[in-house]
């Protein structure tokens, strides 16, 4: 792989939506209060044994958080209509860094960068850029080929291509990245899903149109 270019480089893949909306909420707000809140969540997770519930957002967030931690957390699941749980948005944050979506000031506040701004803005070019480098686009030409297919089905030509571009090897989290990218294109339409079956749609080959995989320099 030290000849290409690194892809697939977000572990834990968000929805673009989720990206947008923690993009949204962290303009304007100091780097230490986002990292402070994920901070806070991921300290009370529990245990195996004893795990913590946090399907009800609504009681979470003002039993467990306070503060600027609990006023950012929120807004981000009112500003989602209630979709986005504060508690799992630690991939849209390594996604919006990761991409350079923001960046902090000399008094460490999240500005927007102009690629960030684009983002929200769904501009082609910038989700085209987003969905090369996480492997999307590669796992639409996957689906182009096929009919409905399983994840399962997917797995051997995506954990092909995931040796060849990405740091990802073991068994696990090339099952855990191709189950996130799928939700990510479940939910722009880009492929279609019947139960336990995935398919590319109209738009995903529209998307796909004139996307080859480049060979370029590793990043």
């Amino acid at each position: 792989m030290s000849d290409r270019i690194h892809k697939v480089r977000t572990p834990l893949l968000p929805t673009y939506a989720d990206a947008q909306i923690v993009l949204r909420v962290a303009e304007g707000h100091k780097k230490a209060d986002v990292w402070g809140m994920i901070n806070s969540i991921r300290n009370q997770t529990g245990t195996p044994q004893s795990p913590v519930d946090w399907s009800a957002p609504d009681s979470w967030i003002v039993e467990r958080l306070a503060g600027k931690e609990r006023e950012l957390a929120q807004k981000i699941w009112t500003l989602s209509n209630k979709q986005a749980n504060p508690r799992y948005i630690y991939g849209a944050y390594m996604l919006c860094s990761m991409h350079q979506l923001w960046i902090t000031d000399e008094n460490g506040v999240y500005r927007l960068t102009p690629k960030g701004q684009a983002f929200l803005n769904n501009d082609r070019e910038v989700l085209r850029e987003l969905d090369d480098l996480e492997g999307l686009l590669q796992l639409l030409q996957i689906l182009s080929v096929k009919d409905w297919s399983r994840r399962s089905d997917l797995l051997p030509e995506w954990a092909a291509f995931l040796k060849d571009y990405s740091r990802f090897s073991s068994a696990s989290t090339v099952k855990d990245a191709l189950r996130r990218r799928l939700i990510n294109l479940f939910h722009r339409g880009l492929i279609s899903r019947d139960g336990n079956g995935y398919c590319i749609s109209a738009q995903g080959l529209e998307w796909l149109s004139g996307y080859t995989v480049k060979e370029d320099a590793l990043q």
